[in-house]
Parts: C-alpha cells; sequence; structure tokens
C-alpha cells in the first residue's frame, strides 16, 4: 500500500470518529419533542442524595462498563452482549436493539445510580448529564423534552412519576405534574416552570421543605396540601388542619397503643394495619385503598395493572376512573365501572390491535399519550373527543392558545398555564402586589407565616394591614398624628422631669434648716420626678425603634415583640407607671397626715417616709418582673413564635404545639418522644429545649408573654377570663383602682379640712385658685388611670370587646399624662420659671393687650400681700423654694395653712 493510501484511509478513520462523536448527539436532539431546562451550576449538596451498598455497587458497575463500550464501539454507543454496538439512546427504550436484549437488562434499566452512563456522549466525566438533558434515575440521559411526556423513554419510568413522593411539578413538554428527582435540587438549576425546585437562596440556606426523615426535599406549597409527598408522611400528619385524618389519627404512637410504631390502621378496616412506608407505592395494602388515594391530585383508589404494549413485555399500573387515560388500550378508565365514562371511551373501538393506536388519515397514530393531555394532536381529521370532557383537567377559556385544557393541579395554582390567564382568575388566593417574576397569588395560609412566598414579600406585608389603627404593615403605630403625640410627650415628660431632678438636687442644701415635712416632700417630689421620667425614657426608645422600623415594620413585627428590648421596656413601663402611682398615693397620705394631724406630723421620722419611696419602687420593680420570670412562663405565656408551613399563624397556641410535638417524635427517626406528665402540664421551656433539640431549623424561635400583645410593649391590660395570667393583670388593676379612690377622697378631705383651720383670712380669688389645684390634682389623676381601669374592667367582663388599639391609646395618651403634668403640679419650679419670665410676659402683653396686662398684674400683688407670713408646712411647692420659707418659732403650736396646694 503506498504512502498515498494510508494517508487516505487515515484521513478517513479520522472522519468517522469525529461522525461516530456528533450524529449521536444530532439524533438525540432530534426526536426531542421540545421544552428545555435553564442550568445555573451550584455546588453540589447532600440533600436527597442517597446513599447505601446497592447504589454505590451499581454506580462502579456502570463506570467498568466505561472501558468495554469505549474500546470496542467507540464514544457514545453501547456494546451488546453478543458484541453488537448500538446508539446509547436505544438502551432501555423496551426494543430489543443488540437481539439479544442485553439492552434491556433489567440490572441497568431497573437500577439505581447517581452517575449516568459513561458511555453516552450527552455524559459529562463527573457524572452528569449535560446541559439540556434529563438524568434518569437509572443514569440514562434523555433530552429535556422527553421527560414528562406521558411516555417512557427513561427505561425505569422516573422521568414519568406522578404518584410516589417527591417535589412534584410540571418540567416536560405537557402540562403534567411529575416527580422531579431530587439531584436537581443539588444545583443552582431551574426545572420546574413555577420554579417550585428553587430550594436554595445564595448563601446555600434551605427555603423548601425537607422531610423529617431527610430523604426528600419538596416545595413549600406540597406541605398540608391533602397528597403524600414524603415517605414518612410528615408533609401532612403534623399539620394542625389535617386534610388526611382517616391516615394521620391512625398511625401508631407507639406500644402504649398496643401497635408497632410506624404503621397505621386501614381507614374503615381498622383491624388491617400497613406500614407508613407502604404509602404510595403503587400498590393496594388496605382494603379501602386508603395507602394509595391521597399520592396525587384526584387520584383515585383502585389500582390495575395494564396490558404490555405491543412493542415491549412490560406491565404498567394505572389509577382507575380518575380521568386520566394510562394504560395502552384505555381499560383504566374505559368500561371499568366508572360512574361517568368519558367521552374519549368511543376511540378505543377504533384502536389497532397490534399498536393500540388510531390510525389517522394523515398517517398520525393517536395512542393514549394524546388524549387529554391538553393539546390537540396532529390527527387530521381532527377527533373532538380526543380533548373532549376531560375529568380531572381544567378548560382553558381560550381553545385556541398552546393548551386547550391543563391538570386540574395547576388550577388556581399562582402561575398562568392557560394562555388567557383563566386558570388564575377568581381563585379564593392572596395575589401578590407586584409580580416581576415568581407566584401572581399564594395560598391564603400562606400569608403572614414568615415565609416570604411572594417575589416581592407582599404576602407577609399584605395591604390590608394598612386598614388597622393599631400597627400598619409600614409602621409600628399606624396613626401620623399618636407618632407625633408620642415625640411630644416624650420630650416633655424627659425635659420637665429632668428639670425637677436638677432644681431639687440643686436645693438640698437648703433643705437642712427646713422641717421634717419639708425634707419627706423633697424626698417624694425627687423619686416621683425620676418614676416619671424613666416614662420618658420609656416613650422616647419606643419612639425611636417606630422611626427605625419605619417603612418595613411588618417585616419585623413577631421578632420584635418576642424580643429582649421589646420586654425590657414593657418592664420599664410598668416600673414607671406603677412607682408613680404608689409615690403618689405616700405623698397624699403624708398631706392628709400633716392636715388632720399637725402637731404629731412635726414628729414625724423621716425613715418612714424613705421606708415607703422603698416599697413604693420594690412593688413597681417586683410587678414588672415577675412576668419576665421563667417560672411563670406556663402562667403568663400566650403562645410560642414558631414560623411552620404546618400551622395557620406564626403565634402557636399551647395544645396545638404540645400536639406537634408528640406527633413531630413520631415522625422523626431516631429521637425519642416528648414525655408527658400524668396529671401535669408539661412546662413551656420543655418543649422548646425538645424542639430546639431535635430540629433546630424548626425551632421556637420566642414566646408572646406579658409584653409581646402589641407593638407597644407595655403589659396586658385588658383581658378576659378565658387568657392565662388574668389574675395578675386584673390585680393590678384592682389595685390602681383602690389608690385613685384613695388620692381622690384624700384631696376631698384635705379640702375639707383646710378651709375649717384656716388661720388667715384670704380673698375669694385666692380660695377659687386652691379649690381649681385640688380639683386639677384630682382631675389628672381621673384621666390617666379611671379610663385605663374601666377598659379593663368592661373588658373582662366581656361587656365590651376592645380592640388592640386601646393600648397605643393607652401608651401613647394615657399612661404619659401623669409624667407630663406631674413637674407642674406638684412642684413649684416651673411656676418660678413662669414668674422669672413675668417681665417679659408683661412687656409683650402690654404691647399687644394692656388691659390684661394690668389685672394680671393686679393679681400678682394680691398674692404677695395674701402669703402667710409663718408657714410650719407648706406645700411641695413652698418646700422646693425653701428660701422662702424658713421656720421662726418651731416651738408654737402652729395650724397648717393649706392653700398653696
Amino acid at each position: 500500500m503506498s504512502l498515498k493510501d494510508k494517508m487516505r484511509g487515515f484521513i478517513v478513520l479520522i472522519i468517522l470518529l469525529v461522525v461516530s462523536e456528533v450524529l449521536p448527539v444530532r439524533n438525540e436532539q432530534h426526536r426531542a419533542d421540545g421544552g428545555g431546562f435553564k442550568h445555573r451550576r451550584r455546588q453540589p449538596g447532600n440533600h436527597g442524595k442517597t446513599n447505601n451498598r446497592g447504589l454505590q455497587q451499581n454506580n462502579q458497575t456502570i463506570r467498568n462498563m466505561r472501558r468495554d463500550n469505549t474500546v470496542e464501539c467507540g464514544n457514545g454507543t453501547f456494546v451488546c452482549d453478543n458484541g453488537n454496538c448500538i446508539d446509547a439512546i436505544d438502551v432501555c427504550n423496551f426494543r430489543n436493539d443488540c437481539g439479544d436484549r442485553s439492552d434491556e437488562n433489567k440490572t441497568i434499566c431497573r437500577g439505581r445510580s447517581d452517575v449516568c452512563w459513561p458511555w453516552q456522549s450527552t455524559c459529562t466525566s463527573n457524572g452528569t448529564c449535560i446541559r439540556r438533558y434529563f438524568q434518569c434515575n437509572n443514569g440514562k440521559c434523555i433530552q429535556d423534552g422527553l421527560a414528562c411526556n406521558r411516555r417512557d423513554h427513561c427505561g425505569d419510568n422516573s422521568d414519568e412519576e406522578q404518584a410516589i413522593p417527591g417535589l412534584k411539578c410540571v418540567y416536560g413538554s405537557k402540562t403534567d405534574v411529575c416527580v422531579l428527582p431530587q439531584r436537581y435540587l443539588r444545583y443552582d438549576a431551574v426545572h420546574c416552570l413555577n420554579e417550585a425546585d428553587r430550594c436554595f437562596d445564595n448563601n446555600g440556606n434551605l427555603m423548601c421543605f425537607e422531610c423529617l426523615d431527610k430523604r426528600l426535599i419538596i416545595a413549600n406549597t406540597q406541605v398540608c396540601d391533602g397528597v403524600f409527598d414524603c415517605y414518612d408522611l410528615s408533609d401532612e400528619c403534623l399539620c394542625e388542619d389535617k386534610k388526611i385524618p382517616n391516615v394521620c389519627e391512625n398511625v401508631c404512637l407507639g406500644p402504649e397503643d398496643n401497635c408497632t410504631k410506624g404503621t397505621f390502621q386501614c381507614g374503615k378496616f381498622l383491624e388491617y394495619t400497613a406500614r407508613i412506608t407502604d404509602v404510595c407505592n403503587r400498590r393496594v395494602e388496605c382494603p379501602d385503598g386508603v395507602d394509595e388515594r391521597y399520592c396525587r391530585q384526584n387520584a383515585s383508589t383502585q389500582i390495575t395493572v395494564c396490558p404490555g404494549s405491543p412493542e415491549n413485555d412490560t406491565f404498567l399500573t394505572a389509577y382507575v376512573c380518575d380521568g386520566r387515560p394510562e394504560c395502552y388500550d384505555l381499560s383504566d378508565e374505559c368500561d371499568a365501572g366508572c360512574a361517568v365514562e368519558p367521552a374519549y371511551c368511543i376511540i378505543r373501538d377504533r384502536f389497532l390491535p397490534d399498536s393500540f393506536s388510531v390510525r389517522c388519515d394523515n398517517g398520525f397514530q393517536l395512542t393514549q399519550v394524546d388524549i387529554c393531555d391538553g393539546r390537540w394532536s396532529q390527527c387530521e381529521p381532527r377527533i373532538m373527543e380526543e380533548e373532549e370532557d376531560c375529568v380531572g383537567r381544567f378548560e382553558c377559556s381560550s381553545r385556541n392558545g398552546s393548551f386547550i385544557s391543563i391538570d386540574s393541579a395547576l388550577h388556581c395554582n399562582g402561575y398562568s398555564d392557560c394562555d388567557d390567564d383563566s386558570d388564575e382568575e377568581g381563585c379564593d388566593r392572596f395575589y401578590c402586589t407586584t409580580v416581576n417574576r415568581g407566584p401572581r397569588s399564594v395560598p391564603k395560609n400562606f400569608v403572614l407565616d414568615d415565609f416570604r412566598d411572594c417575589t416581592d414579600g407582599s404576602d407577609e406585608c399584605p395591604p390590608d394591614l394598612d386598614n388597622r389603627q393599631f400597627s400598619s404593615r409600614n409602621e409600628m403605630i399606624s396613626n401620623v398624628v399618636l407618632r407625633g403625640w408620642l415625640w411630644i410627650m416624650a420630650i416633655a415628660a424627659i425635659v420637665g422631669n429632668s428639670y425637677v431632678i436638677i432644681k431639687t438636687v440643686r436645693k438640698y442644701k437648703k433643705l437642712k434648716t427646713s422641717s421634717t415635712i419639708g425634707k419627706a416632700n423633697h424626698t417624694l417630689i425627687f423619686n416621683l420626678a425620676l418614676a416619671d421620667g424613666l416614662m420618658g425614657v420609656y416613650l422616647i426608645i419606643l419612639a425611636g425603634h417606630s422611626a427605625y422600623f419605619s417603612g418595613r415594620y411588618c417585616y419585623q413585627d413577631e421578632r420584635w415583640r418576642t424580643g429582649n428590648v421589646c420586654s425590657g421596656l414593657g418592664a420599664l413601663s410598668v416600673i414607671a407607671s406603677e412607682s408613680s402611682v404608689y409615690i403618689l398615693a405616700v405623698m397624699t397620705a403624708l398631706r392628709l397626715y400633716t392636715v388632720s394631724q399637725p402637731l404629731k406630723s412635726r414628729e414625724l421620722k423621716l425613715r418612714y417616709v424613705y421606708l415607703g419611696a422603698l416599697l413604693a419602687w420594690s412593688a413597681a420593680i417586683t410587678l414588672a418582673v415577675v412576668p419576665l420570670s421563667t417560672g411563670l412562663y406556663d402562667v403568663i405565656i400566650d403562645g410560642a413564635w414558631f414560623p411552620s408551613k404546618f400551622f395557620q399563624s406564626t403565634a402557636v397556641d399551647y395544645e396545638t404545639l404540645l400536639r406537634y410535638s408528640t406527633d413531630f417524635g413520631i415522625y422523626t427517626p431516631n429521637i425519642t418522644t416528648l414525655t408527658l406528665h400524668r396529671n401535669e402540664r408539661v412546662p413551656w421551656l420543655e418543649i422548646k429545649r425538645y424542639l430546639n433539640r431535635n430540629s433546630p431549623n424548626r425551632g421556637i424561635r420566642g414566646f408572646f408573654g406579658y409584653y409581646s400583645l402589641n407593638s407597644v410593649c407595655i403589659s396586658k391590660l385588658f383581658v378576659t377570663p378565658q387568657q392565662r395570667g388574668w389574675q395578675f393583670s386584673m390585680s393590678i388593676v384592682f389595685v390602681n383602682f383602690i389608690l385613685f379612690l384613695f388620692v381622690a377622697c384624700a384631696y376631698a378631705t384635705i379640702y375639707k379640712l383646710s378651709n375649717r383651720n384656716k388661720v388667715v383670712q384670704v380673698s375669694d380669688r385666692r380660695q377659687a385658685r386652691m379649690q381649681r389645684k385640688i380639683i386639677r390634682l384630682v382631675v389628672t389623676d381621673f384621666a390617666c388611670w379611671i379610663p385605663i381601669c374601666l377598659m379593663s374592667f368592661v373588658h373582662f367582663s366581656q361587656i365590651i370587646s376592645l380592640a388592640n388599639d386601646a393600648y397605643v391609646v393607652t401608651a401613647v395618651v394615657l399612661l404619659p399624662i401623669n409624667s407630663v403634668l406631674n413637674p407642674l403640679l406638684y412642684s413649684n419650679a416651673f411656676g418660678n420659671l413662669w414668674k422669672k419670665l413675668a417681665p417679659l410676659r408683661s412687656k409683650m402683653a402690654g404691647t399687644c393687650c394692656p388691659k390684661w396686662a394690668e389685672k394680671e398684674s393686679n393679681n400678682e400683688n394680691e398674692i404677695k400681700m395674701s402669703k402667710p407670713t409663718n408657714p410650719v408646712m407648706g406645700s411641695q411647692e413652698t418646700v422646693l423654694e425653701s428660701d422662702t420659707e424658713k421656720e421662726n418659732d418651731t416651738t408654737k403650736p402652729a395650724q397648717v395653712e393649706v392653700t398653696q396646694l
């Protein structure tokens, strides 16, 4: 052979090798029915991966076959046992392409492999199929458009599974819902048309639901939807509202139920039991078929075995009378005893016995996979029964779109599958505010569940929150007037009481020559200003957080109300309000004592006043801190912050969470169940420790306690007898009510005694000023606590049910009243400041209103002339300005002059 002939042969060999590499890929592409996946690589994870000895051995067997195939047949082909070479795509296609059926070997076709077949040109070196190829469970690579199209292209039916546990979605060329293999969840890829398989965020955090046995990951929308999608049934049997009670309520709890854990009693036939793992295995274990009834939407309980197709000897299992023809000869829907026989059953009589199909005039062969699939086939002339009256499907309004009908499971699923969007109109769902991508709507029970199911997060900040007066989706306090008033009251309370505190401290040295009563009043005024100043601190912190959360409060509501800051603020408000009330009561008692016992009051020991102030602070601090004690959790706690798709609210009450915790131990492998104490209540903290230890990602995040009922963090003032801890709340309200009555009666007595025991005559104007002063004291106390007490009593009696709006009014308007006004009423510091500004006021008044200026001047002169010359004890105003109050003769009996209250 010449050199030229050798070169020519070498070139031909090279061309043949290139063609053998390219043609199989192109042939597979031409066989595709359409569709495709969009892949974006992600770091592989361990979710959904099955590690067992049989799988590893099968993986190794497939790897070992690569050498023989590559050497003998070349890449992209399969070497048969008889030595023949066939295209890789022809392996496991139910046809004897090898001649010895070695291409249909059950070890290869029905086995399970995590790696793709290495003899395929579409299989990469890392054991995965190339882009736009679907990897079957047995390792075969098929084009994306061939998956979930009602034809088994894998050979193990893994591209057509619908009624087994797993993540279900539409990912093929039709509108059928199929199970997506778990391996696809380990990559940043979008396979499902509704993106239900987007289960990890950019940081690798799981966003989908993981079954408790950790075998599967499913979409959040599959939780509590009435279909078993987990092997351990945990996606349905842990739900607060169980949609499959005839299975979940019959699950064995353990030996105490005289049964085996991991089994359940069969519906109406309780004498029969089945294993949980037998549910949705396409075999009926229970007489009533309850174990196979809830495996897909619209599934029936009866299963039949279909005859094999003319091309192979395999058999299929199909649901009978569910509206979808699965058997080649339609025997699962026609002449099967269905209540209503589908219209397409008349086509059955036209089936060719050799192909189980109808040969149309244009040569197209219509098979069962083309019937009721939502699209008109290529059959001409058109057979109308092909897509008419299809059970289990939703008919689109427009018959001229891509789909005539869709699977009823896709109706109102948040994604438009009909071209005219008719499948998403009028649905009883929450519609997302803006839809750039993602779902148009989500189930209503997904609203405010702490999972952002809408792309814009509007399901966690629904617009109807703006209709609430207490807090809206954007603001902690929705009313703009109240928000502004909060800042005003906070600043006024802090400035006013700080001024009083500074003045009392500066006047401390001058009080050394004052009477015991003067020192006592000085001490109480200082403590009162300190208590009211704490209320100002509470208000300013609350106002600051309100501004911080502005525009996004709804995303922080539960975290804020169950957090330590809110609890601390609530305790601070109780300390401030209660200490102020108690110190006012001590001051009132001291005034009443000095007026009723003027001589004995001169011998009053100052330590009793200190003791009274100390008791007031101690009682207030105790009342504030006690609700935070873990020992009272079972009395105070209303619920737990427990975000989960299992519950209809993120605030889960005790009974619901206890039931969940016991069920959690049943369905979670390798953990002990929660210990229930006979005739004893399982503590909240024990439930929290149990759940957080066994399921850190599903643990309790916080508790809704005494200060968590509202966004302003004040205590539970308005309770009913049905609420836990109502005794504690009503005791505080009742004591405050009694103290108000005491203050009111005491001042009435003071007024009466002062009129009877005056030592000097005062003018009628002076008498009127005294009356107005007492009235203001009583009215301010009335305005603060009487409305709160009355609202609490009315709400407790359930005559009227108060909304949560009452709390914001209480926190922002009622409670701060005393804190702001007490510096003006119980101290003359601001009175002196007002007097120092008299020249400026007179000058301004003389310019604009001369008559008013002259009248004010006469009033001041009259007050100066009517001042007592030798008071033993005056009001707190006189005490604070002790330079005008000197005791010239302490041995003389003295009458108490109280006209400057």
